[in-house]
């Protein structure tokens, strides 16, 4: 067979198999999603325990500084992934396949804590966005802390 004789245009590929490919790469990139969220817990936790161990104002403020360039950047990659989990999402849309809850069912979610039931009024991102910016605050009330509490060298 020629090069010539080969068609331009890929065969046709079975609804189902897209929708069970596409789902798979979803959940795989929303897996990748919340693991960062994992590993900022375990660097926020490592960062916090060093600090207090070290006793050490010149450290806090080395520490300080990987605490939020690991956290921006963790925040960067969380950014990407929920962008790229969204782009199989609405592949899965033109499919006639919807992950996400329809506004519907969205609003009728409620959370219970402590026996109360709260609804759902942010989405995952907000949340977390907020999440991400709460922990940096957290990291400068403790660099702060730090400088006035540990000798400098």
């Amino acid at each position: 067979m020629s090069a010539d004789a080969i068609p331009n245009t890929p065969p046709a590929l079975d609804r189902g198999v897209a929708v069970k490919s596409l789902t798979d790469l979803w959940m795989h990139q929303n897996a990748l999603m919340w693991n960062r969220i994992q590993l900022l817990s375990a660097v926020q936790a490592g960062v916090l325990a060093s600090n207090y161990v070290l006793h050490k104002g010149f450290v806090s403020i080395f520490l300080y500084l990987a605490a939020m360039i690991a956290t921006l950047y963790l925040n960067y990659m969380w950014e990407m992934d929920h962008e790229i989990r969204n782009v199989y999402g609405g592949r899965l849309r033109d499919l006639g396949f919807d992950v996400a809850c329809s506004e519907e069912e969205q609003n009728s979610l409620k959370i219970t804590i402590l026996g109360f039931q709260i609804p759902v009024y942010l989405h995952s991102q907000i949340s977390l966005t907020h999440i991400f910016w709460g922990i940096m605050a957290v990291d400068t009330a403790v660099f702060l802390v730090s400088l006035f509490m540990f000798p400098f060298l």
